[in-house]
């Protein structure tokens, strides 16, 4: 299981469940943060929305899963999979691997 370092945000939409303060704390725990859009502002998570649907149509709707298991046992293997080989225009042609591995460098400090 991967291992986000601290900082990384969790979008959650507006649902009950994303602002229980049991939640709140696990969050918390983990050092993540989270993120729920406002009321009437859909653009809020526009990215995150985007991924979303990219994995029910790319995934959950053609594997048409029949248990919880099933989805635990093949969600990961298609995540992997996805992160490895579909480089996306909208990240300049990288993978969502690469793209997240360029943008947790550290920055090259130029002194001279």
């Amino acid at each position: 299981m991967r291992e986000p370092p601290p900082g990384c945000v969790r979008h959650g939409d507006r649902e009950s469940q994303y602002s229980a303060e049991k939640y709140r704390d696990r969050l918390c725990e983990a050092k993540l943060v989270g993120s729920i859009g406002r009321r009437g502002t859909p653009c809020d998570h526009a990215s995150m929305e985007r991924v979303m649907k990219t994995l029910k149509v790319a995934c959950v709707y053609p594997l048409a899963f029949e248990t919880a298991e099933d989805v635990a046992k093949q969600f990961p293997i298609f995540i992997e999979k996805y992160d490895a080989k579909r480089p996306l225009s909208s990240l300049g042609s990288l993978s969502p691997d690469q793209y997240e591995t360029q943008s947790t460098r550290p920055p090259v400090n130029d002194v001279a």
